[in-house]
């Protein structure tokens, strides 16, 4: 098993798949050899570190503020297209 730093992305080479699975190589496709075929599964770990240090900067946050606030007319614009993005 491979891992990236900080055990963000985390590789399983060898892994059961599916033959039927048009990605497989058709020499990875030997059920009597490999069961169902031969992957490399990634699991991806997409969670926030709350371990980092807080930055001034930031609020004294560990991350940047996330929050996106549409301006009046932004808000206006989009009311009025609201059917045409198919909300009613």
């Amino acid at each position: 098993m491979l891992t990236a730093e900080e055990d963000d992305i985390v590789y399983f080479p060898g892994s059961f798949g599916a033959v039927l699975d048009p990605s497989t190589r058709v020499k990875d496709r030997d059920e009597m050899r490999f069961g169902t075929g031969k992957w490399t599964r990634i699991l991806i770990d997409a969670t926030r570190n709350w371990n980092y240090e807080k930055v001034p900067e930031w609020g004294n946050q560990v991350y940047p503020p996330s929050s996106v606030e549409l301006s009046k007319e932004q808000e206006e614009l989009v009311s009025r297209r609201w059917k045409e993005y198919g909300i009613d």
